[in-house]
């Protein structure tokens, strides 16, 4: 088994937005800033190449540029996922490699269907008019409010330096879950969409079918955990591998790691692990 050369580090399950699609880990607490470096310095010795800071929304909290200077110090590529509202106040301290943006829509009606934020468009095109000598990858969210509107994205796209596109098919997560029929789309409405897309940057699309089966994840409070993609009756499942300040991490996030062997073998691993270590009723 692997270990994992990404992490994604939801850093807060604060946020200044309340999108009904929300698939973010609903935790009540949050290390502070000293916790927060102690987490960076456990993860130094396995080797991870990559961490991804996201939330909720990472911006939110007052020490980020604290936390992700330290973590640059550490020899850390950062990639930061934001929705943008606060970007264009902290994107000139904002010291990373790359930055994550979310947009659904090619103008601010379409998009403020999906994020209910009257200012969230004019956020997001103000950012990427700042954003100077750092990556961009722009995440779209695919659902019935807007998956006919993503086409038209592309002309908007091209206007700016964006490294990457990426298009997510909705997955029923979380909050996403509860409210699945206002957003799911069926594949060939995904198909279809993807069908009709022109973009001439880079562009990548994200089915539910292709998704690993399980990502590394540290939460807010420090457990290291995986979400195991549901189906369409199932709510979906958190295994939870322990915390990032045990001894024994590095097994933890092997565990994960087996998840990813045969669709055989990564069942009866989920079998044993659930029993052991599933929560419910964490959203």
């Amino acid at each position: 088994m692997k270990k994992p050369s990404v992490i994604h580090w939801a850093i807060t399950s604060q946020c200044n937005l309340n999108c009904g699609f929300c698939f973010a880990y609903q935790g009540k607490k949050e290390l502070n800033t000293r916790k927060s470096f102690e987490v960076i310095d456990r993860l130094v010795p396995l080797n991870i190449k990559k961490l991804v800071i996201t939330g909720g929304e990472p911006l939110v909290r007052k020490d980020i540029i604290k936390i992700v200077n330290y973590a640059k110090k550490k020899g850390f590529n950062i990639r930061i996922d934001t929705n943008a509202i606060l970007l264009p106040k902290y994107i000139a301290r904002l010291k990373v490699d790359a930055i994550g943006i979310s947009l659904d829509g090619p103008d601010a009606a379409t998009d403020q269907e999906m994020r209910n934020h009257k200012s969230h468009f004019k956020k997001v095109i103000l950012s990427l008019k700042k954003t100077k000598n750092v990556k961009v990858i722009i995440h779209t969210l695919a659902t019935k409010l807007n998956y006919k509107k993503i086409p038209e994205m592309a002309n908007l796209l091209e206007k700016y330096k964006v490294s990457r596109w990426s298009i997510f098919e909705f997955c029923p997560y979380a909050r996403g879950f509860q409210n699945r029929k206002k957003y799911q789309i069926t594949p060939r409405q995904f198909e279809t969409m993807k069908r009709k897309i022109k973009y001439k940057g880079v562009i990548d699309f994200c089915r539910i079918k292709n998704r690993t089966r399980a990502y590394f994840f540290i939460t807010s409070d420090g457990s290291i955990y995986t979400q195991l993609i549901p189906n369409q009756k199932n709510s979906p499942k958190i295994i939870r591998f322990g915390g990032i300040f045990l001894k024994i991490i590095r097994k933890n996030f092997l565990k994960i790691s087996a998840l990813r062997r045969t669709k055989k073998e990564a069942k009866s691993i989920e079998i044993a692990l659930t029993k052991k270590y599933l929560l419910t009723g964490i959203f």
